[in-house]
């Protein structure tokens, strides 16, 4: 089954290579450029369809987690709900001192 998925791909590789390559000639490109550019597309597409039909577990690592020192991690940052009750917080303190500070003052008349 391997080796047909590998001359299937060198004829879709093939084709994608002649379709680029008229492509660019009618585009009117020098056939230098053409021939270099429909080789390169030729065998983009043949490895792209190889790689999607093979049967083969893909070979990507596992990414690793960087656990970056004390001294360049970035401070935690209050998020909206958490910002919004400090600052109720601070608002509710505000008002509790100018009470009593309005308490506090005597009456003039």
């Amino acid at each position: 089954m391997s080796k047909n998925i590998k001359v299937l791909a060198g004829l879709v590789g093939a084709v994608v290579g002649l379709g680029f390559y008229l492509a660019f000639l009618f585009l009117g490109y020098s056939v230098l450029f053409c021939l270099v550019a429909a080789a390169a597309a030729g065998l983009s597409g043949g490895a792209v369809f190889y790689g999607w039909k093979s049967e083969e577990p893909a070979k990507q690592g596992r990414l690793r987690k960087v656990r970056l020192s004390r001294r360049f991690r970035l401070s935690r940052r209050p998020r909206v709900v958490e910002a919004q009750k400090r600052l109720i917080e601070l608002r509710a303190k505000r008002s509790a001192k100018k009470n009593e500070e309005e308490e506090r003052k005597p009456a003039t008349s």
